[in-house]
């Protein structure tokens, strides 16, 4: 499976809270630094923050995306 457009980066980053620009499938300036952002966020290794979008950052977004969509109502008493 290949990456996810770049459509679908901004609209997981929006939800995340990461991207404040328009879904317009450009990938600028505002949508570099929300990947950066995102690195910083949840890679801990020095070596992986580098604002760049590949397969280790397509893999942190759609799992950063879902935990936070199918997780939101989740109440620790239930578990």
């Amino acid at each position: 499976m290949g990456l996810m457009t770049v459509t679908s980066r901004q609209q997981y980053l929006r939800e995340l809270g990461l991207y404040h620009g328009d879904i317009d499938g450009i990938e600028g300036p505002k949508t570099k630094k929300a990947y950066l952002d995102l690195q910083k966020k949840y890679f801990r290794r020095k070596q992986d923050i580098d604002g760049i979008y590949g397969n280790d950052t397509d893999i942190l977004l759609y799992d950063a995306y879902w935990v936070k969509k199918l997780c939101k109502h989740f109440e620790l008493e239930e578990f």
